[in-house]
């Protein structure tokens, strides 16, 4: 049976069947690679409160789609325990203004301020 498909098969349909091949092995890699996001709970928010009074569960989990939905049409998702706290205001603010040059990726003053709420409640304390 593969003596046959190797003896009908031309060799440019071949080589579509190995690019296919690549293309779904590398997506499967890049999807094994994204980050997983931890569903923020009640500690998240006591913490979060600390910082920015007021903060709610039901703020934490918007502002975490947020960070999802804005910073992944981009670049994958960073965890945000891979920084420290203190440090994500100032990646969120460069990446903010690096948005501006693509108007329909650009990340609005608000966004932008959820996403770094976010962040720097579930980042990396000291």
């Amino acid at each position: 049976m593969i003596r046959i498909f190797q003896k009908t098969a031309s060799a440019p349909a071949l080589l579509k069947l190995k690019k296919f091949t690549l293309v779904c092995a590398t997506i499967t890699l890049a999807s094994c690679g994204a980050a997983k996001l931890a569903e923020p709970g009640a500690e998240d928010v006591k913490r979060g409160a600390q910082k920015y009074p007021g903060y709610t569960l039901e703020m934490m989990k918007q502002d975490k789609a947020m960070f999802e939905q804005k910073c992944n049409t981009c670049h994958s998702l960073k965890k945000p325990s891979s920084q420290l706290s203190e440090k994500w205001p100032s990646i969120v603010g460069g990446m903010t203004r690096r948005s501006l040059k693509k108007p329909e990726k650009t990340i609005k003053p608000e966004e932008a301020n959820a996403i770094t709420r976010y962040l720097v409640t579930m980042g990396k304390q000291k």
